[in-house]
């Protein structure tokens, strides 16, 4: 798996596009930050955002909490063809959450999960509601 030249191109992200963040911390990829931003021409929203985004990147990390409730909780501000992507620490780094614990969280809030995609640092999950 080889990461994109740019972030934005592997998570899908369009111009115009409301992406909200959560989980932000110290640890994030800045780049990716930045190449998303660039593609939607705006800023990342708070996940406090009253209205409906287009995409989620969601920061995860091994000992965050119960994953597949924070997944539930996102999915009402979800559009209907909206992806949140899990992006978790690669392998072998801490913070590390495997793929398929991810699906399973997914799976368990009523979201469909892809297989990951290579940002660099960070691997995302998509995750897609059901009904989209």
């Amino acid at each position: 798996m080889t990461p994109p030249e740019n972030a934005a191109d592997g998570l899908g992200i369009e111009p115009g596009m409301t992406v909200m963040e959560s989980g932000h911390d110290d640890d994030v990829d800045d780049g990716v930050r930045a190449d998303v931003v660039a593609r939607a021409g705006r800023g990342l929203v708070a996940d406090d955002h009253e209205g409906r985004v287009d995409a989620v990147l969601m920061w995860w990390r091994c000992g965050d909490g119960d994953l597949a409730a924070e997944l539930e909780d996102l999915r009402g501000a979800l559009a209907r063809d909206a992806v949140v992507w899990v992006l978790t620490a690669r392998a072998r780094h801490v913070g590390h959450v495997p793929p398929s614990e991810i699906a399973d969280a997914a799976r368990q809030a009523g979201l469909r999960p892809s297989p990951p995609v290579d940002t660099g640092a960070w691997l995302a999950t998509g995750c897609r509601r059901t009904d989209a």
